[in-house]
């Protein structure tokens, strides 16, 4: 009785070692564990997936848990991706080139979408009515050298008025809201989702898009994976990226969880999350465009995001990995 009891036993065993999949990594014998990084915590932009993905189930049924690490910002998100804290990643293609020149070792894997808005906006009741008003005006943005200085090139090198509007750092977002309710400034350079409230308070309107003047092809949100990470973990990586799709989907059907989501979890109006709900276009299909990538490329090249020696070791084809979003 024993001896048949071990040879059912060795047999199971045997199954186990040969039928296994050869690149499975460590998910094999459980649900892969997986720190999954967002540059924030409330915005809605990078919070409604990971919600949606959780409370429905989404990744638990991909067999992957999914675990969710917020930063306060794109810097030390890809500090915690170099140090190894985390091990995949939601953010702007914009961030994630920029901090490959850096060095940062990660590899694009998907390109989700999740537009965020930049524009110029100017108080409501401002004498600024058209684009034209913008000369010799004076801008807020949140520091010079990052990319809302970087915005504010586009838009008036498409305005041609470059030399004509005069960019301010004035900090944070809540020192630019408060430059713009002083007048200490004419106007102020930022997204949608950051000036929400003050939009929906009826204290600000927009006036002109940065997304206006980029190019057609273009790459908004993507996911990253630390390279040490990729090779053994080809599966987990597939699997994450479709729990990922699956929320966006989620959220593109589901108009009132989004609403409620962002009221009770980011802290919005009902107004100002009705608002915001039309301009969260996610892409059905997670493949990567490389001409989008370039684009990006150029754009940090161009406006002096990287430096020459930076964006010269940049490769696009090396940036990107294909075949983990169908």
């Amino acid at each position: 009785m024993m001896k048949r009891m071990w040879m059912v036993f060795f047999t199971f065993f045997l199954a186990l070692v040969f039928f296994m999949p050869l690149n499975a990594g460590h998910w094999a014998w459980g649900a892969a564990k997986v720190r999954f990084g967002t540059p924030l915590k409330i915005n809605p932009l990078h919070a409604l997936p990971i919600l949606a993905g959780q409370e429905k189930g989404f990744w638990k049924r991909e067999g992957v848990d999914l675990q969710w690490m917020a930063f306060k910002g794109g810097g030390p998100m890809n500090r915690g991706m170099a140090a190894g804290a985390i091990d995949m990643a939601e953010d702007s293609a914009i961030s994630a080139i920029r901090n490959i020149g850096k060095g940062v070792p990660i590899i694009i894997v998907a390109d989700v979408g999740g537009v965020e808005p930049m524009y110029i906006w100017v108080p409501t009741n401002s004498p600024i009515k058209s684009l034209k008003q913008l000369k010799g005006t004076k801008i807020g943005i949140t520091r010079l050298g990052g990319l809302g200085e970087a915005y504010g090139k586009v838009i008036t090198k498409g305005l041609k008025m470059e030399g004509q509007i005069k960019l301010i750092a004035t900090g944070g977002i809540v020192a630019l809201g408060a430059a713009i309710k002083s007048g200490a400034v004419d106007g102020i350079l930022s997204s949608l989702l950051s000036q929400a409230p003050l939009k929906y308070k009826g204290i600000i309107k927009e006036l002109v898009a940065a997304q206006d003047f980029l190019p057609e092809k273009w790459s908004d949100r993507v996911i990253t994976v630390r390279r040490k990470f990729l090779p053994k973990n080809h599966e987990p990586v597939k699997r994450v990226i479709r729990g990922f799709l699956k929320s966006t989907a989620f959220i593109a059907q589901n108009e009132e969880w989004a609403v409620q989501k962002m009221m009770s979890f980011s802290g919005f109006s009902e107004t100002a999350a009705r608002g915001i709900y039309p301009v969260l276009k996610f892409r059905k299909e997670g493949t990567v465009d490389p001409k989008a990538l370039e684009s990006v490329l150029n754009f940090l090249r161009e406006y002096g995001l990287l430096t020459a020696k930076q964006a010269a070791t940049i490769r696009i084809p090396e940036a990107y990995r294909p075949g983990f979003a169908k």
